[in-house]
């Protein structure tokens, strides 16, 4: 097999890479200016299909797919990355339109979160003034800017048509690195809310201490009324944060607790975007409470849809 061969950037691309006038400034030197292209082409790929990639799979697909040697230390594509960043806030400004800072979907693979070379252009994004944020939000601003990189979806293709760059094929349907989960049973109606169910719900309002590592809360607030409707089972806000929790008793069934993890992703979503359109930090929580520890099945769900779970004490379903 012949070994791939480096490729020019197609020749309709309206971006000078190799512009050392322009990129000089931020000291991308010729490597980066070489490779960037393509971390282009891959990040649209895996952007459209809304999975993020790590550092050491984008520098295996730079390898396999156009022929770049591996470096040895994986941060060394953090500039290629943050060139990549910076050609977008460009085509943001000519458009007249805020484009997803696409260069955040590059994520260490112990943390699921990218470097803080990204921190700059997310801080752009959300055009906030603010020069620091702590662990917990900027967690929760990198995490939203990923949501957005995803949910832009095939609006990547006129991205890629403005910059002159091809589109790789997308993959759909079943992935092949990891096994499916099965999806709950939907419950047609509801009954009335029972003993232990109430119990537990009254234990999460009275103990916000519980959850200091979600933010420092006083007494929380039962059955409040979010945009869409829904009423999470409690909910806590101070100045800074808010989170709401979904209860479950003892008694759940396992497809109970899997509803209960994708309500959870939907209150996550939902106060978020209360926040994005107050111009606020999106880094509202939303987590599963249940005395009833998930099986297997259920964790990896949860961490696959990043949900935390929290295991109240067995005592907290007595009234």
């Amino acid at each position: 097999m012949n070994k791939p061969k480096h490729r020019a950037p197609p020749r309709e691309s309206t971006v000078d890479w190799q512009d050392r006038k322009k990129w000089h400034q931020w000291r991308w030197g010729p490597w980066s200016r070489a490779t960037a292209p393509y971390i282009l082409l891959i990040l649209i790929q895996r952007a459209r299909e809304g999975r993020p990639i790590t550092y050491e799979d984008l520098a295996h697909e730079l390898r396999v797919r156009f022929g770049f040697k591996e470096q040895p230390r994986k941060t060394q594509y953090g500039g290629p990355v943050g060139l990549v960043g910076h050609v977008l806030e460009d085509l943001s400004q000519s458009r007249g339109e805020t484009i997803p800072p696409i260069n955040v979907i590059v994520v260490n693979k112990q943390t699921k979160l990218p470097g803080v070379g990204a921190d700059e252009l997310a801080r752009s994004y959300y055009k906030s003034k603010r020069k620091k944020f702590d662990s917990q939000d900027r967690r929760s601003m990198l995490l939203g800017a990923i949501d957005d990189v995803k949910n832009y979806g095939e609006q990547w293709v006129s991205v890629a048509k403005d910059l002159g760059s091809i589109l790789l094929t997308t993959k759909t349907g079943k992935l092949d690195d990891g096994k499916a989960i099965k999806l709950p049973r939907i419950k047609v109606g509801h009954g009335g809310e029972g003993v232990h169910h109430k119990a537990l719900k009254q234990w999460v309002v009275n103990n916000p201490e519980h959850f200091k590592r979600f933010g420092n809360f006083k007494k929380g607030e039962p059955e409040f009324l979010i945009s869409s409707g829904d009423r999470p089972d409690v909910h806590f806000s101070n100045s800074r944060q808010r989170l709401a929790v979904e209860v479950k008793p003892s008694e759940a069934s396992n497809d109970d607790l899997k509803r209960g993890v994708y309500q959870v992703v939907k209150y996550r979503a939902v106060m978020r975007a209360e926040q994005r359109s107050l111009n606020h930090v999106p880094n509202a929580q939303a987590i599963l409470v249940s005395v009833k520890r998930p099986d297997d099945e259920i964790r990896l769900l949860m961490q696959r849809l990043q949900v935390v779970h929290l295991t109240a004490p067995a005592n907290a379903e007595r009234l």
